[in-house]
């Protein structure tokens, strides 16, 4: 059969992925893709590095939007109460993604910077979690049609996440974008440096963020020229 990708896997579902995948076409963001998901267990016929098919509609429907942002966090999984969760790995994921939020609440007020949420879920409860933290003016931005997320990344000038494949999106989007993380594991996001960070202590966090912004298009480009086109193939459109 036909599989599209529209995610990404990553290694702390190696044991539910294992031996249950088995691709006769895969069409994939990058060569990456391919290799991951055959060391993860899946069976790949023939495999396709065709980039993002949502990252193709939004260049080939709409222009790309002026920068209204300094930072955008894009949200996952409704930012729930890991206390509420079971499962290891959700749980983890869960707590990184509110240990980003308290250090990028701390930066952006240090730096007056303005902040976007790309919301996950439009629910109460997510919103209500981002109006504790950022206050009660931060400004939501709803899934409100399928690529409300994409045109939220095109107009911040970095987009942040723990391991969410808009990551890759914003990149193939022409984009900066950066994974954070605490631990130096990799077990839920195997891509390399160039889009991942590993936090040690603020004043580096502080300085790295900032250098990170003041690139130009064209030195982000050069800074992850030789990672873009395995991890996100949108070279062509």
């Amino acid at each position: 059969f036909i599989a599209i990708q529209n995610g990404v896997r990553q290694n702390f579902e190696n044991s539910t992925y294992k031996d249950i995948c088995k691709h006769d076409h895969f069409y994939c963001f990058g060569n990456y893709d391919i290799k991951k998901h055959t060391d993860l267990g899946c069976t790949i016929n023939k495999g396709y590095s065709v980039g993002s098919l949502r990252a193709g509609l939004l260049l080939s429907n709409s222009k790309l939007n002026k920068k209204k942002y300094d930072l955008c966090i894009i949200s996952s999984d409704g930012r729930r109460d890991p206390n509420i969760i079971k499962e290891i790995g959700i749980k983890n994921i869960a707590i990184n993604n509110r240990k980003i939020d308290s250090v990028l609440k701390k930066y952006i007020i240090e730096n007056n910077l303005k902040l976007v949420i790309a919301l996950s879920t439009n629910s109460k409860s997510e919103k209500e979690y981002y109006r504790s933290i950022f206050g009660q003016d931060v400004v939501l931005r709803e899934r409100s049609k399928p690529l409300s997320t994409y045109e939220t990344i095109n107009q911040s000038r970095v987009s942040v996440s723990f391991m969410s494949s808009l990551i890759l999106e914003a990149i193939g989007l022409g984009n900066k974008a950066l994974s954070i993380h605490f631990n130096n594991t990799d077990l839920y996001f195997d891509y390399p440096n160039e889009i991942k960070y590993l936090y040690k202590d603020y004043t580096l966090f502080n300085k790295y963020m900032n250098d990170l912004l003041g690139m130009t298009e064209r030195e982000y480009s050069n800074k992850i020229k030789t990672i873009k086109k395995y991890v996100m193939n949108n070279d062509d459109l």
